[in-house]
This record gives C-alpha cells, sequence and structure tokens, in this order.
C-alpha cells in the first residue's frame, strides 16, 4: 500500500500531571487534553491552539523537555514524481520547531534547527529540563552531527565543544 507522506501528519500524546495531551502536527487540528485520574472526564478540546509551525511528511520527532514539549522536522515535497510507487524529487526541511507550554497551554515558537542536523535521520533526546540533544546519524552531512540546545539561554552548543 502506498503513503502519499506529502500531507503526512504525526499526532503524539505527552503525560503531564494528572492530564495526557494530544498533540498533532496537523494545522487543522487543536489540542485535545484529557484528565485521566477520572474515569468519567472526556477528552476536552482546546480552542485556537494548532500548531503555529509546519511539520508534515517524514522525520517528524517530538520531545518532553522540561514543561514542555517540541515539536521539530518534517518536510515538503516539491517537484513530486510518484513512479511505480519509487519516489523521487526535491523537497525543503522544515528548520522551525514548536514548543506546547504544558504549564499554560498555548503553542510558542521554538528554535530553527540547522538544515544540516535534521535533514537526514535525525534523533533527539532531552537531557534535562532545560537540554535537549540532536543527533543526525547519517555520514554524508558536512556539518557537526551533535549538537545540544539549551532552553534556558537559548543557544546551541556543538558536542565536540560540550556546555560547561
Amino acid at each position: 500500500m502506498f503513503i502519499d507522506r506529502r500531507f503526512y501528519y504525526d499526532k503524539f500524546g505527552v503525560f503531564y500531571k494528572d492530564m495526557l495531551v494530544y498533540l498533532t502536527t496537523d494545522p487543522e487540528r487543536d489540542v485535545v487534553k484529557q484528565k485521566i485520574d477520572d474515569p468519567l472526564n472526556v477528552p476536552r478540546h482546546l480552542p485556537k491552539t494548532r500548531i503555529p509551525n509546519q511539520h508534515a511528511g517524514i522525520e517528524i520527532i517530538g520531545v518532553h523537555v522540561g514543561h514542555y514539549f517540541w515539536i521539530l522536522g518534517g518536510r515538503s515535497w516539491l517537484n513530486l514524481v510518484s513512479h511505480d510507487l519509487m519516489l523521487s524529487g526535491s523537497y525543503k526541511v522544515h528548520i522551525k520547531s514548536s514548543l506546547w507550554s504544558l504549564k499554560r497551554d498555548v503553542w510558542i515558537n521554538g528554535p530553527e534547527i540547522p538544515e544540516g542536523l535534521i535533514k537526514y535521520s535525525p534523533c533527539a533526546t532531552a537531557i534535562n529540563d532545560t537540554f535537549a540533544i540532536i543527533i543526525n546519524i547519517n555520514s554524508y552531512t558536512d556539518s557537526i552531527p551533535i549538537q545540544a540546545y539549551d532552553f534556558s539561554k537559548g543557544v546551541w552548543h556543538p558536542m565536540s565543544k560540550p556546555p560547561i
């Protein structure tokens, strides 16, 4: 079966305090919250909470960092050619990122991601409440394949020179 990844949006479930938060990269959908300790509680849509930046296609990543959930990545296909289920064409990497504030229930524009860091096979994880690391496992990039972002200072740190 062929899946058209041009319009693929990802979904994330984030547990915070006693709430389960459903986030999506679909720009037509709002955030949904549900209190899970109460069996009678139903999911609640939060109006006007659509994601501010585009994260569609493949290689969309979500990371829980402190009181935020960070969504980054995705691609927009340009000049897409479908040929016997083989795709070729060029694409634009989404370098903008989005942060969902788990405390305030709002989207915040996150830091821009260096394109070389997320262009091929990225992986990300939180180090603690203020640091997240992105690792680009692909050996074809000419950028530093591992960088950490310090949310408390708003700066990138190449991991060849880790922050002190």
